[in-house]
């Protein structure tokens, strides 16, 4: 849907009764419109990974630049507390290419939140353009929850960006959680450096 045609729907909404702005997304966009979820360099489900949104009928396409509200917004959507973009682009994520696959859909492109909205239907977004139907600049966002089920396990790794942020460009400081607390790795040669990105998902180091 265009943000001209997007707008649109809201003001008719505006102009009806006050329950009509409560419309429930799915509702909106028809039904299995809307549907959003997260898939790792394997086509998984995850946490982490390239953004999709469906088209409704079963059919996905990827998301073609978004803000940092948005990813709030579809994380919070899929269950999680919070989202944010990766900088890295699609190709070269964790040493994977993550980007959707040649020749398959691509929802929308520029997709703006303001990280009020309770799933993406409310958001604003355009048609995508030809640049973006080569895929190379589909977003791919990390959702997390406030507080975890469970503390971290002995010996569990983890990589931090400059912010203290989990990285999501597949570099940053690498930290290994030791007798109840996280603890930086001072030094590390390649073998090892494998290990760790390997056991945080990634391909190799």
């Amino acid at each position: 849907m265009s943000t001209s045609r997007l707008m649109l729907v809201l003001a008719l909404m505006q102009e009806g009764a006050q329950m009509a702005a409560c419309t429930d997304p799915a509702v909106m966009w028809g039904d299995g419109h809307g549907e959003a979820r997260i898939l790792d360099a394997a086509g998984k489900v995850a946490h982490a990974g390239l953004l999709q949104v469906s088209f409704g009928n079963g059919t996905f396409g990827s998301v073609c630049g978004m803000n940092l509200e948005a990813a709030d917004v579809a994380c919070r959507q899929l269950g999680f507390d919070h989202g944010s973009v990766s900088p890295s682009p699609c190709a070269a994520y964790g040493a994977s290419n993550m980007c959707g696959p040649p020749g398959s859909a691509v929802a929308m492109q520029d997709l703006r939140c303001t990280g009020n909205e309770v799933a993406l239907a409310n958001c604003l977004w355009s048609a995508p353009s030809d640049d973006c139907r080569g895929h190379l600049g589909d977003a791919i966002i990390h959702c997390g929850t406030v507080s975890a089920a469970a503390p971290p396990a002995h010996g569990q790794t983890r990589l931090l960006d400059r912010d203290g942020a989990p990285s999501l460009s597949g570099e940053g400081l690498l930290q290994i959680f030791l007798d109840g607390a996280w603890a930086s790795v001072c030094g590390l040669t390649k073998g090892p450096s494998a290990v760790a990105c390997r056991a945080m998902g990634f391909a190799s180091a």
